[in-house]
């Protein structure tokens, strides 16, 4: 489960997701358990931030 929440999150998931997916019932469980992501998961969630806010309706058919 490891590999796939790190995947997951690596990926742009977002926490909330995951927390769904893996079936935890309280949001703290999987903050406590996979907040600790890997340098590339963080440098992502940094540049996503570097690009601004982002209209995800735009793509939207």
């Amino acid at each position: 489960m490891l590999d796939l929440a790190v995947g997951m999150l690596e990926s742009g998931g977002g926490m909330k997701a995951l927390q769904k997916l893996l079936g935890h019932s309280e949001f703290r469980v999987t903050a406590d358990t996979y907040a600790d992501v890997t340098d590339d998961a963080l440098q992502l969630a940094v540049n996503l931030v570097r690009l601004g806010p982002l209209d995800l309706t735009t793509d939207k058919k």
